[in-house]
C-alpha cells in the first residue's frame, strides 16, 4: 500500500517538474491593454512549450523590447525560490534587495490578476505593471504616473513588514526569464530599450489543477493498494 502511493507521488512530482525544469520556450502572440501612455501593460499573451492554450502574464523588464511573434527560451522558477536566494536566478539578481524586490512585485502581479484579497483591489491593472517596473528600474520613478512609484513603495513595505503571511500565495507565481545567450544587449537606461526579451511573472500551471489532479492520483492509488490487499 505504501510502496503504490509512494509510486503515485513520484509520478505526480515528476510531471510538475517536467513542466518546469530547466528551459521552456515562449512565443509573444498578443496583448490585452495599453496605459494611458500608450504602452502595453498586463496582459502580455504567450503560448509556453508543454502548457495547452494562451498563457497571460506580466513584464517587470521595462527597458526591452518584443515584437509579436517572437520566440524564445527562458529558465523558469518558483518566485519563492528566487526570493530566498535573494534575487538569484533572476534577471535583476544584481540589484540591491532584490529578494524583497521580487516579493514585492509579486504582489503586485497577484493584485493584477485578482488574487490578492484586500490589498490593492481597486487599482488598475496596467498602474500595477507600472510599479513593477518602478521597483525594479533604478530610474523607475520616472516611469508611469506618480502614483505608481507610490504604489511600488507600498507593496515592498508590506512585503518587507511580513514576508512569511505571503509565502503561500506567492508560492503559485513562476518567474520565466530569458536565457543568458538571450540577454547580451540588455540595458536599463530609459530611451535605450533593446530587442532583448523581458522577464515575466505567471502562474502556470494552475496550482489548484495540480492540486485535484494529485487528490486524484492519490484516490487511484488508494483504490488500487485496497484491490491488492484484498487479494
Amino acid at each position: 500500500m505504501r510502496i503504490i502511493r509512494l509510486l503515485v507521488l513520484t509520478a505526480l512530482l515528476g510531471m510538475t517538474s517536467s513542466l518546469f525544469a530547466d528551459t521552456v520556450s515562449l512565443t509573444f502572440n498578443s496583448v490585452g491593454g495599453a496605459n494611458s501612455g500608450g504602452v502595453y501593460t498586463y496582459p502580455y499573451n504567450f503560448t509556453i512549450s508543454g502548457i495547452n492554450g494562451t498563457v497571460p502574464m506580466m513584464c517587470d523588464t521595462y527597458a526591452n523590447e518584443i515584437s509579436f511573434g517572437e520566440s524564445w527560451t527562458a529558465n523558469v522558477e518558483p518566485l519563492t525560490t528566487i526570493i530566498s536566494n535573494n534575487g538569484k536566478g533572476g534577471l535583476f539578481s544584481n540589484e540591491s534587495n532584490a529578494g524583497n524586490l521580487y516579493g514585492a512585485a509579486g504582489l503586485l502581479y497577484l493584485a493584477a490578476i485578482g488574487k490578492l484579497p484586500g490589498v490593492f483591489t481597486d487599482t488598475n491593472p496596467g498602474d500595477l505593471n507600472w510599479a513593477v517596473w518602478n521597483l525594479f528600474d533604478p530610474t523607475g520613478a520616472t516611469y508611469g504616473e506618480p502614483s505608481t512609484s507610490a504604489l511600488a513603495s507600498a507593496a515592498l513595505s508590506d512585503y518587507t513588514s511580513n514576508p512569511q503571511s505571503y509565502y503561500a500565495l506567492l508560492s503559485s507565481v513562476y518567474v520565466f526569464t530569458p536565457t543568458p545567450d538571450n540577454t547580451s544587449s540588455i540595458t536599463f537606461n530609459p530611451g535605450n530599450e533593446t530587442t532583448a526579451p523581458q522577464e515575466f511573472f505567471g502562474t502556470v500551471p494552475e496550482p489548484a489543477s495540480l492540486a485535484l489532479l494529485g487528490s486524484g492520483l492519490l484516490a487511484l492509488g488508494t483504490r488500487l493498494s485496497r484491490r491488492f490487499s484484498n487479494r
